[in-house]
């Protein structure tokens, strides 16, 4: 991270008017005591809705943004947007203490990879209200690679990638500031919909990464590129359901790929296992391609059970399901899919080589 990062904190908060931090210290007081985000009017009805509207595209999507749920609409803030509110100094404060304790348990027990909320209690002395708040901070920083949670038994979370290259004392303070403003774009807008535009139609034009270099057909390729940036960005705005459903697609992609470079094996392979006459491979669902490529022997066992994971996910968020069974889409989702589709771009270069 960029030491100046820090610099661009200081600045960004000396900027901010005092109206703009009490409608973002409210939003914040709102979450810590209801454990929610908090309806759009309510904030409009304690500031004036020009006041709060004006203030907020001041401030923008990188610090404070909208959401609707269920017709409702709802403002809330990430991490940088928590850090410019009057309880900075005690969110800094709870994360600090969470990171410090990663990096000394990380000294004595270096493979340890799940945190749970009651040990966290323990070590920083906080009650279970303030052990929840330090959860929405973890999740709104990613400093954890999984969750799950909060619920009557707490929380637990997976211990970030990053752990061995944590600093110690105030170090800490420092780089909270700095995972804080990563992410920051003074033009990302405020409003769902032209957040979700603005973000991609930015990665859009931003220059092909070529990981997916080993797909044969250019069309599919450039799809594929196009499709994985933005499920990248996804997180970023919160959008856990539509990251999986792109996640299935791109993971659909590649296996169709890989898949259609054995065709008379995979032809055999589908009537083996479906028992049942195959259609053409172009016509198959991520079932079908999981199912023969298993059979196949293209993906190693744990990358196979994480990609049938992710069907089930893509299976969990159609309508009826959602409607009949009231799902929700997590981060811990998103998070899923995304680690699925990185694992097959690593591995399936090295299967093709010995196979297709």
């Amino acid at each position: 991270m960029e030491e100046n990062k820090s610099k661009e904190f200081s600045s960004l908060r000396d900027r901010l008017t005092g109206k703009q931090k009490e409608i973002l210290s409210s939003i914040w007081h709102y979450f810590c005591e209801h454990r929610k985000w908090i309806p759009a009017h309510r904030v409009h009805r304690d500031f004036g809705k020009e006041a709060v509207v004006t203030g907020i595209r001041g401030l923008g999507g990188s610090i404070i943004f909208q959401t609707s749920d269920a017709g409702k609409e709802y403002y809330q803030l990430t991490l940088l947007g928590v850090l410019l509110t009057d309880q900075e100094d005690h969110a800094v404060e709870m994360l600090t203490g969470y990171l410090g304790y990663l990096h000394s348990r990380f000294l004595t027990e270096p493979e340890f990879d799940k945190v749970r909320s009651e040990e966290v209690e323990g070590a920083l002395n906080i009650s279970a209200k303030q052990s929840m708040i330090l959860y929405q901070l973890i999740s709104l920083g990613r400093f954890c690679r999984g969750s799950s949670g909060p619920g009557a038994g707490g929380w637990n979370v997976e211990v970030p990638r990053e752990v061995d290259e944590l600093p110690d004392g105030q170090a800490l303070s420092r780089y909270v500031h700095e995972r804080a403003m990563e992410t920051f774009d003074p033009n990302l807008p405020v409003a769902e919909s032209a957040r979700m535009v603005y973000s991609v139609s930015g990665r859009r034009k931003e220059k092909a990464s070529n990981e997916f270099w080993f797909i044969r057909n250019p069309s599919l390729r450039q799809q594929l590129e196009e499709d994985w940036q933005e499920a990248q960005m996804l997180p970023g705005i919160r959008a856990w359901k539509s990251c999986v459903v792109i996640c299935g697609s791109v993971l659909e992609g590649i296996l169709f790929d890989r898949v259609g470079r054995e065709p008379k094996r995979a032809l055999e392979v589908y009537k083996e296992k479906m028992k049942k006459s195959p259609p053409d491979i172009d016509r198959w669902g991520l079932a079908e391609l999981l199912e023969v490529a298993s059979e196949m022997r293209v993906l190693r066992p744990g990358t196979l059970h994480l990609s049938r994971t992710l069907r089930e996910f893509r299976n969990l968020i159609h309508p009826g399901r959602q409607v009949r069974d009231e799902l929700k889409t997590t981060q811990e989702e998103a998070d899923i899919a995304v680690s699925a589709v990185k694992i097959l771009l690593r591995e399936m270069p090295a299967s093709i080589g010995d196979g297709g």
